[in-house]
């Protein structure tokens, strides 16, 4: 894997989740498209910043890339950040992708994947 760390995911409903699950979720910072996870997957909070040049786009793919389902758009005005939460956390079913980016600094995404 290319020193990537291995993620087991979860099996369980997320409103039953322990600690052990919880510290599971990881986060990541993206400056450009991005296929976050191959397979299914919870979302549970993006963040995304937008540069100078305008409103910040970013769109949540249920999928691999730009062709697949889009979830949710982001978006963020002027230099402002914007922060999404979802409880309960959104599903991916083929993969979580975050692409379609325009005038974004950087979109941080929160994250596990899901052994369904």
């Amino acid at each position: 894997m290319n020193g990537e760390k291995k993620r087991v995911g979860v099996r369980v409903d997320p409103s039953t989740w322990s600690i052990k699950e919880w510290k599971q979720v990881d986060r990541i910072k993206i400056t450009a498209d991005a296929l976050i996870n191959p397979g299914p997957g919870f979302v549970f909070s993006v963040d995304i910043a937008s540069d100078d040049t305008g409103p910040g786009m970013a769109i949540l793919y249920d999928g691999h890339n730009t062709g697949a389902e889009p979830v949710v758009q982001f978006q963020a005005l002027g230099k402002d950040g914007r922060h999404y939460a979802y409880n309960p956390p959104l599903v991916c079913r083929r993969g979580i992708y975050l692409g379609s980016l325009s005038a974004v600094d950087a979109v941080t995404i929160q994250w596990l994947p899901w052994n369904p």
